[in-house]
């Protein structure tokens, strides 16, 4: 019974033996603990019968009974010393026998027995038998924490079974568990779906009819659509049928990451060859010995079709050749023998696996899946296929290791699925700022290794709407074999639930003699079904002890993996039982590294152990004995001759011998603890950024003190602490790639190759991504209207222009741009912002720090572009500059650089922008020695006021910190793309039926008193008029809206409307009142750059008994209510009008846009100060006012003098301001009492 609950065919019992030796006639009443242990040794062989084993049984125990003075408890201890094992319960289970001699103890002199109870704490298990009355008491003791309730019910009562049936049939045969236990595991493996058998390159195949047009695979700037993937891939398949490739050859792909490899392995596929990957980092006798293992006839490299000139090959498809059960591609595996192992996988085999991952998680054409593993590493083969069989895009990563592109790519490019080992994803997080969620992410789906309790949360976290799946199996099953949904990480589990079988798929946990293990019995994991590998590549020994054939289960392959079946229906993963290990997903034999390491001709012996750091990363020490001594630099080098970088040990331990056991084994648990191999002569750090360096070593490599001459990898790093060494400069402004991590590993070395990075966000997508012919340049484009061919030819009006992303115009934008293009002729819109600097100025790094702030914020690369429609979308740039000039005025007079200043604005209002130039240039005069006038050129379209000032507040952070040599700082920043997110996300038509109902019956045209009626020809003549409040009446303003509840502009807006009305004889106006729409629910808003404003008509009425006070509650709801549809576009808005563009003929603005006043005064940590700050830009409206709520307010009105008189508008000025004061002494007079 033991044997089968523990899966322990051999097993050690404490047997308690009473002692009473015939000392003494009265041995026997004499008082006093006689009792002693012994262990019997038990070897429950399948073949035996039961009274064999009796017999064999009753001979140990009387061989235990010659040497009892030896007492159990002590041998337990020597043994425990000896092996260096904790002494706490090494033979937990007892068995207590009290029948010798009960039968002459009359019990019931002491009363009713009524239960037994031993407190016996070093004791898991305490079996005790009694004799009473002729009856046999059995009565087990157990620790209720370590055992399930259920399981040591079930583990009783088939012992009381067991001995049931010995007296009834004298015999007992094999044991069977509970048929609860048997329904359970019989309805976990009913897996059966009706998927179909297929190749990969079908699945390919018929996708292409489906989408042809449509983007499949993506690297940087190389893409590649499905017709076209698919006709490249026919001009490999007729070359490898020139070269005499046919069904069942094998030809080796080399696995760089390029789309043409992706062309190359779908062209092998079709010729009817199976695929070999070789990585082309991997040292090249193991790409060599892969070549010739398989077999190989040819290997192709990615530039093999540019080089050959087949696209002068036919692209016509080629008869099918390979069916399902050929062979599709060939992975090489570590290997205990020193040698990696090839996996053979069939079509059917691994087309089940991604058929039914996709039809679980309902992968389509509007998936983005990253490819981030290794096409040496089956979790390739889903990225690939789950992509390219569903019309989902594939796109490919440079370097995997690049935490920051990890998470660039899953913004620019709106991935929404992720596939890679669990690590991987929490490196990637470590660089994400707590409160940045990505939206476009789905679906995360996790294997390889084990997955930390903590990060489904994580990923939940950052990735909101994300389902994450844990997924398990061998690559000897195609990939995947079981899988787990994780909802929700329970608090009682130690790990991830391994979960449950795939489609066609089965999973056993079994006993030593390949039968079920019962519910909750750990066990060897084995998997059946279709999945399964035809084996092993030139090694039937290996694939005939890997691939069982079983009785009841059919065949079945032996993971070495163990686990148990869990009561709730799921098997729960318990690790490996061999040596054999995961780092960073791959799976490593540590043989292979010790058989490299005894390859060496000066090392004796070597043997390579895994253990775990204080954050749960594998790492491998390599123990050694030598001849003479040798370096561990050469020891490194020379298993980076023959291995990959992720089996490199991270600590060498030379021994004079390897410690062995008893019996001539190595004695692991005597290997001694590795110690961080510091650099035997200290040197500490002199430089800032040496000092920053070592700083992040101590902090990953968790140790006190590193010097500039230490080496990474002898302080135990390896390939998942660089990444986190790179992750952790990044997040203090510098960049150091992984890979000189590798190739400079002292640190000295390695500093060299630490830049300054801008501490910027990269922007953030989840558009649909498509491409153009021409360029291979990649487009997120947020409405799918914008198709391909359109896409086409935009492309081709530009052709020598990268485009990154296109999206929508925001709403104000579409207003903006309605009147810049009704209008041709003007340069409306053109801003000048002026800054006149005072003090010292490196006019160089002030370029450098604004070019930095055009790759910060996607709305400086932005351009606007037209489809064949003329329907307007903005469109990123990809690495613009900035145009810059820089003027010496220094030898010129004051009157000189004024002229030359004026003359040159207006030219450079002349010039404007074109359709396909970048909306921004700069142009730095120089003055004087510390003086300075920059002219920032832009079109209102990029940004609003609030953007500006974000851009001058971070503009002079960056000067300052970088010419002190230190980082900014700055936050990360969503992109503008963001907001028009949020906006599409709107209800519309919401929206256009509250504005229709709003301004419903609203018909009266609203103006002011003109001069004359203007004419086109005459052009807008535009100037400024300025009223500016003193400040006590500015103060008792404030005062006044601040004790009515209301805002200043709500107050001034009243004031306008009712000036307005008594202008035009009505009670009844409509205000084009100018608001940010920055809403508060997009997560970093705040600090966002580009045109979140929008003009909102707001519709005042009063009546002739209303008070000013109450008329002031009324304007404020109205803007309130307003404002909730302000997402609406100003053109839309007029739309739903009666009076359509002639709803409004002015512009009212409130600045009150957040601003650092710091940047306007000098002190003695600023190298200069904005002395003054203007606007100059083409007006727009005919007339517009403007509000600048400073220490004194005041209020700007511009307008067009060929249309209206300097004098009326003054006098307008002169109404605003004696109103203004008229309601701070009466604010309860009716509106109608007020007289002009």
């Amino acid at each position: 019974m033991l044997a089968y609950w523990s899966n322990q065919r051999r097993l050690a019992i404490n047997l308690t033996v009473f002692n009473r030796y015939p000392v003494h006639d009265e041995v026997e009443q004499i008082v006093g603990d006689f009792t002693s242990l012994i262990l019997l040794d038990v070897d429950v062989k399948p073949e035996q019968t039961f009274f064999t084993r009796v017999k064999e049984t009753q001979a140990t125990l009387l061989d235990g009974l010659e040497h009892r003075h030896y007492d159990g408890v002590n041998f337990i201890r020597d043994f425990t010393r000896y092996h260096q094992m904790t002494p706490k319960a090494v033979m937990p289970i007892v068995f207590t026998s009290m029948l010798a001699g009960a039968g002459a103890f009359s019990w019931e002199q002491l009363g009713s027995l009524r239960y037994i109870h031993a407190r016996t704490p070093q004791v898991y298990l305490d079996n005790v038998v009694i004799e009473k009355n002729g009856e046999l008491l059995i009565s087990w003791n157990y620790v209720e924490e370590l055992f399930d309730v259920d399981v040591i019910e079930a583990m009783f009562s088939q012992f009381v079974d067991l001995l049931e049936q010995l007296v009834k049939q004298s015999d007992i045969t094999s044991l069977h568990m509970k048929e609860s236990d048997q329904t359970l595991i019989k309805q976990y493996n009913e897996t059966t779906e009706k998927i179909p058998s297929t190749t990969l390159y079908q699945l390919f195949t018929d996708q292409v009819k489906r989408t042809p047009d449509e983007v499949a695979v993506v690297f940087e700037q190389e893409w590649l659509t499905y017709s076209e993937l698919h006709k490249r891939s026919n001009q490999i398949a007729h070359f490898l049928k020139e070269q005499g490739i046919g069904l069942g050859d094998k030809v080796g792909l080399l696995a760089k990451r390029r789309v043409d490899t992706i062309v190359n392995m779908l062209g092998i596929l079709k010729s009817g060859a199976a695929y070999v990957p070789i990585d082309p980092d991997h040292p090249l006798d193991r790409q060599t010995y892969i070549l010739k293992n398989s077999s190989c006839k040819l290997l192709l490299e990615p530039s093999l079709y540019e080089e050959n000139h087949l696209s002068f090959y036919t692209t016509e498809d080629m008869p099918a050749i390979a069916g399902p059960e050929d062979i599709a591609y060939i992975i090489y595996t570590s290997g205990s023998t020193g040698k990696p192992k090839g996996v053979i996988i069939t079509y059917q085999a691994v087309t089940n696996t991604i058929q039914d991952i996709n039809q679980k998680y309902e992968v389509n054409e509007d998936d983005r899946i990253i490819g981030i593993s290794s096409m040496c590493f089956d979790l390739s083969v889903y990225d690939i296929f789950g992509a390219l069989s569903t019309g989902a895009m594939l796109v490919m990563i440079r370097d995997p290791r690049d935490m920051q592109e990890l998470i660039r790519t899953v913004e620019r490019r709106g991935i929404t699925i992720w596939n890679t080992v669990p690590a991987i994803m929490d490196l990637a997080l470590e660089q994400v700022g707590s409160h940045f969620e990505y939206p476009s992410l789905r679906l995360v789906l996790h294997s390889g290794d084990w997955i930390p309790l903590s990060l489904p949360e994580k990923i939940k976290r950052h990735f909101p709407i994300a389902e994450v799946v844990s997924l398990g199996g061998a690559t000897e099953a195609s990939i995947w074999s079981i899988y787990y949904p994780i909802k929700q990480v329970a608090s009682h589990w130690n790990s991830i639930p391994y979960g449950m079988p795939l489609a066609n798929q089965t999973y056993y946990v079994l006993n030593y003699e390949k039968k079920m293990c019962p519910v909750g019995v750990i066990g060897d994991l084995y998997i059946g079904g279709v999945g399964l590998a035809k084996g092993y590549v030139n090694d039937k020994k290996k694939t005939n002890e890997a691939f069982v054939s079983h009785p009841d289960f059919g065949l079945i392959y032996k993971t070495g993996d163990c686990g148990k079946m869990h009561s709730e229906g799921y098997i729960e993963f318990l690790g490996r039982q061999d040596y054999q290990v995961k780092i960073q997903g791959y799976r490593v034999e540590l043989e292979e590294i010790s058989h490299c390491l005894l390859t060496y001709k000066q090392v004796e012996h070597a043997v390579v152990i895994d253990q775990t750091d204080e954050n749960g990363i594998k790492f491998l020490v390599a123990y050694v004995v030598t001849e003479q001594n040798i370096s561990t630099t050469e020891l490194r080098k020379h298993l980076r001759d023959h291995l990959p970088d992720y089996m490199i040990p991270s600590y060498f331990v030379y021994l004079d011998q390897l410690p062995l056991t008893p019996n001539g084994k190595l004695d692991r648990k005597a290997l001694p603890t590795p110690e961080k191999q510091k650099n035997k002569v200290f040197i500490a750090p002199k430089t800032e950024m040496e000092k920053i360096l070592t700083s992040i070593w101590q902090e990953v490599l968790k140790i006190d003190q590193v010097g500039v001459n230490d080496h990474f990898f002898a302080l135990g790093g390896d390939s998942i602490k660089a990444i986190q060494v790179s992750v952790r400069l990044y997040r203090q402004g510098f960049e150091l790639e992984p890979k000189n991590i590798f190739s400079f590993p002292i640190l000295r070395d390695m500093v060299q190759f630490v830049k300054k990075l801008d501490q910027f966000s990269s922007s953030q997508t989840n558009d649909v991504n498509i491409m153009n012919d021409n360029k291979a340049t990649l487009l997120n484009v947020k409405d799918k209207q914008l198709n391909q061919h359109t896409l086409n030819k935009i492309q081709e009006k530009m052709p020598d222009i990268k485009i990154e992303r296109i999206y929508p115009l925001a709403p104000f934008q579409e207003v903006i741009y309605e009147h810049a293009t009704n209008e041709p002729d003007t340069n409306a819109y053109f801003e000048q912002t002026i800054w006149a600097l005072e003090g010292e100025l490196d006019i160089k790094l002030f370029i450098q720090c604004f070019q930095q702030l055009v790759d910060r914020h996607d709305s400086l690369r932005t351009i606007i572009v037209q489809d064949e429609q003329a329907k307007p979308w903005q469109a990123v740039l990809y690495d613009v500059q900035i145009n810059s000039e820089i003027k010496n005025l220094i030898e010129m007079t004051k009157q000189e650089q004024q002229e030359f200043l004026k003359q040159w604005m207006n030219e450079n209002l002349s010039r404007g922008f074109k359709n396909d130039e970048l909306m921004t240039r700069l142009c730095i005069f120089q003055l004087g020695n510390n003086e300075h006038k920059v002219i920032w050129s832009s079109h209102h379209l990029l940004c609003d006021g609030w953007s500006v000032s974000i851009l001058i507040d971070e503009l002079f952070q960056l000067y300052e910190t970088t010419n002190a040599g230190t980082t900014a700082g700055l936050p990360m920043v969503k992109p503008f793309e963001t907001f028009i997110d949020w906006t599409l996300a709107q209800d519309h038509e919401k929206a256009r039926h509250f504005w229709r109902d709003y301004l419903s019956g609203y018909n009266q045209k609203i103006s002011i008193p003109k001069k004359k009626v203007p004419s086109k020809s005459e052009g807008l003549n535009f100037t400024f008029m300025d009223l500016t409040l003193d400040k006590d009446l500015t103060d008792q303003l404030q005062t006044f809206v601040t004790k009515n509840n209301i805002t200043m502009n709500t107050a001034l807006l009243a004031v306008w409307g009712i000036l307005l009305g008594k202008f035009n004889g009505t009670r009844e106006v409509v205000l084009p009142n100018l608001v940010s729409v920055r809403p508060p629910e997009v997560e970093g808003i705040e600090n966002m750059f580009g045109l979140f404003t929008n003009v909102l008509p707001i519709r005042l009425a009063w009546t002739e008994t209303q008070s000013f006070v109450d008329f002031l509650q009324k304007v404020q709801l109205e803007t309130l209510k307003c404002n909730e549809y302000a997402y609406y576009s100003f053109v839309d808005i007029q739309k739903q009008s009666e009076l359509k563009t002639e709803l409004t003929d002015h512009l009212w603005v409130f600045e009150n846009y957040p601003t650092n006043p710091a940047i306007f005064s000098s002190n003695e940590n600023r190298h200069f100060a904005i002395t003054d700050y203007e606007v100059v830009d083409e007006p727009h409206v005919k007339y517009g006012i403007m509000c600048f709520p400073e220490e004194r307010l005041t209020i700007k009105f511009g307008y067009d003098q060929t249309v209206y008189e300097a004098e009326k508008i003054q006098e307008i000025l002169n109404h605003i301001h004696g109103l203004i004061n008229t309601i701070l002494q009466n604010p309860i007079q009716t509106i109608c009492d007020y007289k002009l």
